[in-house]
């Protein structure tokens, strides 16, 4: 980002590009969850987080 884009009200501006992983288009795909679905979709994640530290360590360790 240039100054030109924040002090310039008419500097020419591109598009933001984001790379959005496949993961991220269906959780904002899955619109207004339930609180109960909420809870076990951050469970599932924390899980699955869990898990891959778990599996670094072993690797760490063998």
């Amino acid at each position: 980002m240039s100054l030109d884009y924040l002090l310039i009200d008419d500097a020419p501006r591109r598009p933001l590009e984001v790379t959005v992983s496949r993961l991220a288009e269906r959780v904002m795909g899955l619109g207004t969850l339930s609180e109960e679905d909420e809870r076990a979709l951050l469970h599932i994640l924390d899980s699955l987080e869990a898990r891959s530290k778990l599996k670094e360590l072993a690797a760490g360790v063998g």
